[in-house]
């Protein structure tokens, strides 16, 4: 599901210890990024190695905590927009792109991005993939908007070498106009190996839940904004249990006053407060 979009910066969010008695303060840094385009999606592997991607086929890279970036060639040139990614090292992450049909792919290098390799092509062409997140080096999930009368959700076992999409019977029945947006890269993410999250934008702004890695879900209704084009846009989880969602109006993003647009919970989505 595509987002409006503006602007491009990375931003660095470090936590500095003021003291044994005081809290963790927050401190924001703005990064040069080495990217001219919008970067959409970013992913830090330890404190040193970072990993950005975003329009115009943009992947950046830092090896020394963003104090400096390099780009990185991509497949298929200028023309995909890399909503996601996801590293496991300095030399080996995957990039999805986002778009309608075969705009929709997933590529994976293992040499720090001097070559990719294609893993998925996408050939539904009512179907437009959002986001995806790796439980390991090896198991992933991946999300799309809901095609007529299915929901779209591809796993993998072989670090991607091949994507299978589940069965209807194995996912939740999507509302109609179901998807996610496409916005940051977490509209799919891991509470541990085994436990996989998706938050769904329009309209429903529902939390799909897996216990088994992916391969069956379950759904669970949220009290968070939603509407035609409102609804959940990021997830992040610090185990199988604690977790924080954001949500709002995309079609509204400076003028929106929603209330229901942070959440946090302790019981994997069932209740928000």
């Amino acid at each position: 599901m595509s987002t409006p979009s503006r602007g491009s910066l990375l931003v660095l969010c470090a936590v500095a210890t003021v003291g044994r008695a005081q809290p963790p303060a927050p401190r924001v840094t703005e990064l040069p990024s080495a990217a001219s385009a919008l970067l959409q999606a970013v992913h830090a592997v330890n404190a040193q190695v970072v990993w950005a991607s975003g329009h115009k086929g943009t992947v950046v890279r830092s090896r020394d905590g963003g104090r400096s970036w390099e780009r990185l060639e991509t497949p298929a040139g200028d023309s995909l927009e890399f909503r996601d990614i996801h590293a496991v090292h300095a030399d080996t992450a995957w990039i999805l792109s986002a778009g309608s049909g075969p705009k929709s792919r997933i590529y994976r290098t293992t040499n720090g991005g001097a070559t990719w390799r294609l893993q998925f092509l996408n050939a539904d062409t009512a179907a437009f993939y959002d986001c995806f997140s790796f439980g390991s080096s090896t198991t992933g999930v991946a999300y799309g908007d809901a095609s007529p009368q299915r929901t779209n959700i591809l796993r993998t076992e072989d670090a991607g070498r091949t994507w299978k999409l589940l069965a209807p019977t194995a996912v939740p029945a999507p509302l109609p106009g179901e998807g996610a947006f496409a916005a940051s890269g977490l509209c799919v993410v891991h509470g541990d190996a085994n436990t996989v999250y998706i938050a769904t934008g329009s309209p429903g702004a529902r939390i799909f839940r897996s216990r088994d890695g992916g391969r069956r879900w379950t759904t669970e209704n949220t009290p968070f904004a939603r509407g035609i084009s409102a609804g959940l846009s990021g997830l992040s989880f610090a185990d199988a249990q604690r977790g924080i969602a954001v949500a709002g109006d995309m079609s509204r993003l400076r003028t929106d006053s929603a209330q229901s647009v942070v959440g946090i919970t302790t019981d994997s989505g069932r209740t928000w407060s």
